[in-house]
């Protein structure tokens, strides 16, 4: 046998040891180089010396092209000098190392934001909620979103920002009261109940006038489900400064107002809704019993035929111009109480007749058009005593809303339900104009 050659295998040995030792050596060194030249790009960055910067994270990326930590710094100075474009490509090269790094999405919908391009920005904070580990920039992220989309009036999309935001944190009170607010807005009356009674016990731990918008919200859906005992017990909660005058607007006597002001229109149908409402909310409204017993007079005004022919026997003999008119006036709302219209626009002519300055034949012989379907001819009379008055009364201006909507004018209604919201009808005309955007 030939002897081995131990010196030979040593000296091999020490060279292949010698040869690894410095290719690692090499690498090690060139991962030092990479990470001090960004430490100094990070630094010259934060100082605002931006050209210093970029030099330095080129550098770094020559000694480590796949980290793409480098590869952000480069994007962000990029941004912080407009170089948009440069960014862009660096961010790109980014995400094909890391597509989950949530900072470069926040940077991409910045840079969006600048060009005006509001879709792919949020699409970018999606991402950024959807990466981020952090709860907190997660809520962060996803509110941008959903706040944007609030105020561009898309509700139903908001809503579900607002459900995602929710999921993040189911206590976070933010994200409930957005979710309660949303959902009552999408009429999904039982989603906001259960955010809001979900965090009740930490509404105790929170001033009374911050706590009233969730009471608020939480009340607003117990009535919309018809729940109104529990409505009115949340709103008890509720009952602070711009809440209070809201939480009037659900009251039975606000809803016995808008029904009284619809029975002075004969629109009795809608006052009868209006007065069921009123009385599940409140049976103890005196005026209530009153306003339902006026209008079940229509029956018994129909076969009272004996006092219209006394009524109108007196007119004919009657030499009094005062009593005369008193006499007209109760004859026409006999007329308007059994629906017979075309003998109410006879009496209100005859009337306006005897006296043409009489105001409320006017507004009656408008009305009694109006329910005839004559709306052209109604608006002439309507037009007369609109033009030739410099403060109309609001009856006539009430009526031209309606008489509007009825023919079909729904740009004119709601000019001029926008004139009666400052006026003693605003709760019918809120009600109308909601009607005309639905």
């Amino acid at each position: 046998m030939k002897s081995i050659n131990i010196i030979g295998i040593i000296s091999s040995c020490f060279v292949f040891i010698v040869f690894i030792f410095s290719s690692f050596s090499a690498e090690a060194q060139g991962l030092h180089d990479g990470l001090s030249h960004y430490v100094d790009a990070e630094r010259f960055r934060k100082l605002k010396q931006y050209d210093e910067a970029l030099t330095e994270y080129k550098k770094a990326l020559r000694n480590e092209p796949h980290n793409f930590m480098y590869l952000y710094g480069k994007a962000l100075a990029e941004y912080e000098t407009r170089k948009n474009e440069s960014s862009l490509e660096s961010l790109e090269s980014l995400f094909k190392l890391k597509h989950d790094y949530a900072p470069a999405y926040v940077l991409l919908a910045q840079i969006y934001r600048q060009q005006g391009n509001d879709a792919k920005a949020l699409a970018c904070y999606d991402s950024a909620a959807k990466f981020d580990p952090e709860v907190t920039n997660k809520i962060k992220y996803k509110s941008i979103v959903m706040q944007k989309y609030i105020k561009d009036g898309d509700f139903a999309t908001a809503y579900e920002k607002a459900k995602d935001l929710h999921s993040y944190s189911p206590k976070d009170l933010k994200a409930v009261h957005y979710l309660a607010r949303l959902a009552n807005m999408s009429h999904d009356y039982q989603n906001a109940i259960n955010s809001i009674t979900a965090v009740e016990s930490q509404l105790k731990d929170i001033p009374a006038n911050e706590a009233a918008k969730y009471y608020y919200e939480l009340g607003f859906a117990y009535f919309h489900i018809n729940e109104y005992t529990k409505a009115h017990k949340a709103w008890e909660k509720a009952k602070v400064g711009e809440f209070a005058n809201k939480i009037e607007q659900y009251s039975g006597k606000h809803f016995l107002n808008v029904a009284t002001i619809y029975h002075r229109f004969r629109n009795d149908k809608a006052a009868l809704h209006y007065i069921d409402i009123a009385e599940k909310i409140d049976k103890s409204l005196p005026n209530l019993h009153l306003l339902k017993a006026q209008i079940s007079k229509k029956e018994i005004s129909k076969k009272n035929t004996e006092l219209k022919k006394h009524l109108e026997t007196i007119i004919r003999v009657e030499q009094n111009p005062a009593n005369k008119e008193k006499y007209y006036a109760e004859l026409v709302e006999l007329y308007f109480d059994s629906e017979e219209y075309e003998q109410a626009l006879a009496v209100a002519n005859a009337a306006i007749k005897h006296n043409p300055n009489d105001l409320k034949q006017k507004y009656y012989k408008a009305l009694a058009l109006h329910h005839k379907g004559a709306y052209k001819e109604a608006e002439t009379v309507i037009q007369e005593v609109l033009k030739s008055n410099g403060n109309p009364p609001l009856d006539f201006v009430m009526l031209h809303a309606f008489n509007a909507k009825s023919a079909g004018n729904s740009e004119l209604a709601k000019q001029t339900l926008v004139r009666l919201l400052k006026s003693p009808y605003r709760a019918v005309a809120e009600i109308e104009l909601k009607s005309l955007k639905n």
